[in-house]
């Protein structure tokens, strides 16, 4: 998970278990790990996850980012973003090569964040990537973007609109836990039904905020 400070993290993890006593370890595990990687340094990332390949951690703008090479192809994977950052792109490319993850918590209480806008060709966003941003109004991901993981949006209290234009998209649990402000969010017809409301942290309570994505004006 990415962070800029330690507290960063465990407030995180505090925040998830206690508006969620059940959920996935993997989630409190990733969440651990990222805020010692921050401090000890990436290797201990890159070894976790993909041993001896490597990578190495890089700045753009307000940005981390992780060269990563896996199965021989090289990619790059968002780390982190400065708490008090306001606007942010993420960038398609960065040193030759595609952007393509969004890392646990990489946002997690970045609480200025008014506009983020994410590249196609971004595949996998981490569990609670954009954790406890409480500014941030609007998000809409690329077609490319096949996996949204837990808690992403936990606790943005002012998110009002959220676009998912690809049909295969998988939602992890409580990915909107929080969000009350939300009115619209466009997704494949399969996350309407009740228990997927339930799963997804909108208590049944915003059925009407669902919207096919076929319906979305071209």
């Amino acid at each position: 998970m990415g962070c800029d400070d330690p507290s960063r993290g465990t407030n995180a993890i505090q925040t998830f278990t206690a508006m969620n006593p059940d959920s996935p370890a993997i989630f409190r595990q990733s969440t651990s790990v990222g805020c010692q990687v921050s401090q000890h340094g990436w290797w201990l990332l890159c070894l976790l996850l993909w041993g001896s390949s490597g990578c190495k951690e890089s700045r753009h703008g307000p940005l981390s980012y992780a060269l990563t090479t896996r199965n021989g192809d090289t990619e790059v994977m968002i780390t982190m973003c400065e708490r008090d950052a306001k606007e942010v792109e993420i960038p398609s490319n960065l040193d030759g090569y595609p952007v393509t993850q969004i890392w646990d918590g990489a946002f997690n209480a970045c609480t200025q964040l008014t506009q983020i806008t994410i590249p196609e060709g971004v595949v996998r966003v981490g569990e609670g990537a954009f954790m406890a941003c409480p500014s941030l109004k609007s998000i809409a991901f690329p077609q490319t973007t096949t996996s949204i993981g837990g808690a992403a949006f936990m606790n943005c209290s002012r998110l009002e609109a959220v676009t998912i234009p690809n049909l295969e998209v998988h939602l992890g649990p409580e990915t909107f836990r929080g969000c009350h402000a939300l009115k619209q969010v466009r997704v494949a017809q399969r996350y309407h039904a009740k228990s997927e409301l339930h799963r997804l942290g909108l208590k049944g309570r915003f059925a009407e905020v669902f919207e096919s994505p076929r319906s979305i004006p071209q």
